[in-house]
């Protein structure tokens, strides 16, 4: 009698999500697009090299909403022949180029705000400016609140990354508006760059952390301790389970891949012990949403295993 392929059990990603993050990522780049048009424009009118470099903070993001918006939807294809894992990985690669151009935005700002403070400048039409500012947080706030929320649906690390540079946008505006606010009211113009060097500070560390997370996913970093933890748990909560070795996670994009060997009692026929991969395989899948299980089922005592 031919062997019988061990269960490969694949969680089923909702079929609104793909939709959604397209969605999500084509609204922020239309409004990445709008804040630098309006930036711009008006950081030239007033000489606000606050506002300047908030526009120019919003170039950025609108390169990497663009980015985002072209790798999520090519990271929504399904698996094929020649990626048989899929294509989640471009949503790493899109966080990782989104890392580096929040980083080189930051830098950017750090050099204007001190050249600034060397050649100080008066600024002109304060008022629109604080107007200004005043309507691009709203409407920054607006957008990280959208994306957040659709990142928690769908659980899309690009998203998660544009929304992260989007909420370091809201601090770059407030910055701003704290700055024209406070050159109006004392009449001191080089508290705009002062600020702007602490706002500046901030963003590099968003771009560290971006930064980051892309390279433990593009290096298959193994998932977060809890996680682990969690499939611990429902690995200790079978008692027909008798151990365990082997574990090994690492991420796709959103997608997580989970591979281990499961010690069975040995007088289990093998019906019965592929009956019981599956079903330890479903309370992982119900346990670690969007994940990818694949359950090996091993005599018990045939190796050395992590007693549960």
């Amino acid at each position: 009698m031919p062997a019988k392929k061990m269960p490969r059990l694949s969680a089923m990603t909702k079929p609104m999500d793909g939709a959604l993050k397209i969605r999500a990522a084509f609204f922020a780049v239309l409004v990445a697009f709008g804040l630098f048009l309006l930036k711009i424009l008006v950081g030239f009118a007033t000489h606000s090299m606050s506002i300047l470099a908030s526009g120019v903070d919003s170039l950025m993001d609108l390169m990497a909403s663009t980015i985002n918006f072209f790798s999520i939807k090519s990271a929504a294809e399904p698996a094929d022949e020649s990626h048989q894992f899929g294509h989640g990985k471009i949503e790493s690669l899109s966080g990782l180029l989104q890392g580096l151009l929040i980083g080189i935005s930051a830098l950017y700002l750090a050099y204007r705000s001190l050249m600034r403070l060397v050649h100080e400048e008066p600024l002109e039409l304060v008022q629109l400016g604080i107007v200004t500012m005043v309507v691009s947080t709203l409407v920054t706030i607006v957008l990280v609140r959208y994306m957040q929320k659709v990142a928690s649906t769908t659980g899309s690390l690009a998203l998660r990354a544009d929304s992260l540079h989007y909420a370091s946008d809201v601090l770059t505006n407030l910055g701003s508006l704290l700055a024209l606010v406070l050159v109006r009211w004392t009449g001191q113009s080089r508290i705009d760059p002062v600020i702007s060097l602490v706002i500046a500070g901030y963003i590099f560390r968003s771009a560290a952390v971006v930064f980051k997370n892309s390279i433990d996913i593009l290096m298959d970093r193994s998932l977060a301790r809890e996680v682990i933890e969690e499939i611990r748990s429902v690995l200790q909560s079978e008692p027909s389970v008798r151990g365990f070795h082997r574990l090994r996670t690492r991420q796709s994009g959103t997608h997580k891949f989970i591979d281990l060997h499961l010690s069975m009692d040995p007088s289990l026929t093998f019906a019965e012990a592929h009956e019981l991969s599956e079903e330890v395989g479903r309370r992982i899948k119900l346990k670690i949403p969007n994940s990818d299980v694949t359950i090996h089922a091993d005599p018990f005592g045939l190796e050395e295993e992590e007693n549960i």
